[in-house]
């Protein structure tokens, strides 16, 4: 019977060729589209042979499913850093510290800015992924209902939260919590819609600091004058 240590190692053996087949698929399903790819061009992209792929996936379905939980489980498990020096931390691909959580810790245009700059991060790491889903999402209505319940709902949710935790602590004026962060998101979907469709401000600028201040200021000012006399 094998040790511990070899199960441990042949697990993360199979993690690694898992993740690997997915990367693969990610790259040809954001390339061609999911119902035009193949389990040949998977496994030529990841570098694995066709039978390999089903080794660890029943069917072209399963691997769409298999990105989306990988999206999924990465955004709930490392949602943004809570202060900027994690924020930098985790630019440079050193910190998974929650966003969420412990609000006392940053004010409210620090969680904001960490907001836009996890999203930033997210987005870099994740954009063919990404865009293979969205592309899915939006001709297959069991998916979209799927990929709502699965990516959006649950951040969203942590996020009212947020936002009503500050609310009651005066950080925020009283809003339509709810409302305000499907607002907020459907920015976030918003641009990255564009910047997948190649945007050329967008890819100037998405990683930029310039642009996660220019986010925080709209929308914590909005796009009134900054006179308060008039």
């Amino acid at each position: 019977m094998p040790s511990k240590q070899k199960r441990s190692r042949s697990e993360r053996r199979a993690a690694a060729r898992r993740q690997q087949i997915l990367d693969g698929a990610a790259q040809v399903f954001a390339d061609k589209g999911f119902a035009r790819a193949t389990t040949k061009e998977i496994a030529e992209a990841a570098d694995v042979s066709e039978g390999t792929i089903y080794n660890y996936f029943d069917s072209k379905r399963d691997l769409l499913m298999g990105l989306m939980t990988r999206v999924a489980e990465t955004q709930l498990a490392g949602a943004g850093p809570r202060t900027e020096e994690e924020g930098r931390e985790q630019l440079e691909g050193r910190g998974e510290d929650a966003l969420l959580g412990d609000a006392e810790k940053y004010d409210l245009q620090e969680f904001l800015s960490n907001v836009f700059r996890w999203r930033q991060r997210f987005v870099v790491e994740h954009k063919p992924m990404l865009q293979a889903l969205l592309a899915e999402m939006l001709v297959n209505p069991e998916f979209r209902a799927q990929y709502r319940h699965q990516l959006i709902e649950p951040f969203m949710s942590l996020f009212e939260e947020e936002v009503k935790s500050r609310i009651a602590e005066g950080d925020v004026r009283s809003i339509d919590a709810p409302l305000t962060v499907r607002f907020l998101s459907a920015v976030n979907l918003g641009m990255l819609g564009l910047l997948i469709m190649g945007d050329s401000l967008l890819e100037e600028k998405w990683e930029s600091q310039e642009l996660v201040e220019e986010l925080t200021d709209l929308v914590l000012r909005g796009m009134g004058t900054q006179d308060e006399s008039r």
